[in-house]
């Protein structure tokens, strides 16, 4: 047998230790990975807190700038592009800057009646436009603009149109149906007749050549004996002056925002019937908004930029008849006897409406009487 001496014994003592090494590693190891399943547990609830994630969200979106065009076809600086002008201020400083509206007044981004495919197709991301151009788009919104409905100011029809969407969903839901965010919503001052001939009477009418916004008044007109044109706004002044037509039934605001009064001679304010206006974007745009942004943008428009709006068109009405007066030009105020002899053409109209939007699956006489209801409760006597 070997001995094994002092070799021997180290040798020994060496294993030993090295055994003792390994035994202690793996415990270490051991109580790492019991560490980290316990230090990464927190990480990951903390990740998902609700209130940890928008702050990151929020914290990404402040470096962003959003930039819109809006789409505006009256002319640079009439009362509507000084209104818009205002209002992206308005949006600038509510959002710090985040959001920038940049307007284009005078239709030049695309014609008035495209205007729909051009905020669908982002030549513009916002559009203010008219119900009125697109018929097929706005059904039930149409009842805004029957004949001799609204009688009241911008502001008093405004306040009908607001109650109707809050009590009739298929008026809002025509522009969530079109993929659109509807900002802002509003009526113009009721419309009047501009002619180069005396109008007095609905008899005064027959065989004139008139343009006509388009809607349900087109009927009414037709009922009257008048030959109904349509054409731009933007294509009014000119053939004024060629007399291509012999006047127009349009609101007062757009009347002075177009200097439509100069090339006429002859005024009836005969409360035609309102136009139901809106400022709308494009869905997909107004998405890509953070939710704060959103907030903020809205804080700006909805009801209270319509009160706005209203409120200035309603000043407009007033500044264009000083400027009718002061070129003296002649107006004529209706009687109620000479009222009543537009309303059987208005009637007329009205009934064609209902029946036609009926048969479209929409509830047409309801909302007349509704609109009927709401004028009756907002409308100034």
């Amino acid at each position: 047998m070997r001995s094994s001496g002092p070799f021997g014994c180290k040798l020994g003592l060496v294993v030993g230790l090295a055994v003792v090494l390994v035994l202690c590693a793996a415990a270490l190891v051991a109580c790492g990975e019991d560490e980290s399943t316990t230090t990464e547990a927190p990480a990951t609830t903390l990740g998902t807190d609700t209130t940890a994630g928008p702050a990151t969200t929020a914290a990404a979106a402040d470096d962003q700038v959003y930039e819109f065009k809006l789409s505006l076809h009256n002319p640079a600086d009439s009362p509507e592009d000084q209104f818009f002008d205002a209002w992206a201020q308005k949006v600038d400083e509510a959002t710090d800057g985040r959001v920038k509206v940049t307007v284009f007044p005078g239709a030049v981004l695309g014609n008035p009646a495209d205007g729909l495919t051009m905020v669908k197709t982002g030549i513009c991301d916002i559009l203010w436009s008219f119900t009125g151009f697109f018929p097929a788009e706005f059904k039930a919104n149409s009842v805004l603009s029957l004949p001799l409905l609204l009688p009241g100011t911008s502001q008093e029809n405004t306040a009908v149109f607001w109650d109707l969407i809050e009590s009739r969903p298929e008026i809002l839901e025509e522009f969530e149906d079109q993929s659109l965010k509807l900002l802002e919503f509003h009526a113009g001052p009721t419309a009047i007749l501009g002619s180069n001939k005396l109008v007095a009477s609905v008899d005064d009418l027959k065989n004139l050549q008139l343009r006509v916004g388009g809607g349900p008044l087109t009927d009414a007109v037709v009922a009257w004996g008048v030959s109904p044109i349509a054409m731009p706004p933007t294509d009014l002044y000119e053939s004024l002056q060629k007399n291509v037509i012999d006047g127009y039934i349009f609101d007062p605001a757009g009347v002075l925002a177009y200097k439509a009064y100069e090339p006429v001679e002859y005024f009836l304010d005969l409360p035609f019937n309102a136009n139901p206006l809106f400022t709308v974007m494009n869905l997909d745009k107004w998405n890509q908004l953070p939710a704060d942004l959103q907030e903020l943008v809205t804080s700006v428009s909805g009801r209270l930029a319509s009160d706005e709006f209203a409120e200035m068109q309603d000043a407009s009405t007033a500044e264009l008849w000083a400027a009718v007066e002061e070129a003296g030009k002649t107006i004529t105020v209706p009687t109620q006897e000479v009222m009543a002899g537009f309303q059987p053409g208005a009637d007329e109209a009205i009934s064609k409406w209902v029946e036609e939007k009926s048969a479209d699956g929409i509830d047409a006489d309801g909302l007349v009487r509704a609109v009927g209801e709401l004028v009756e409760k907002n409308v100034k006597e």
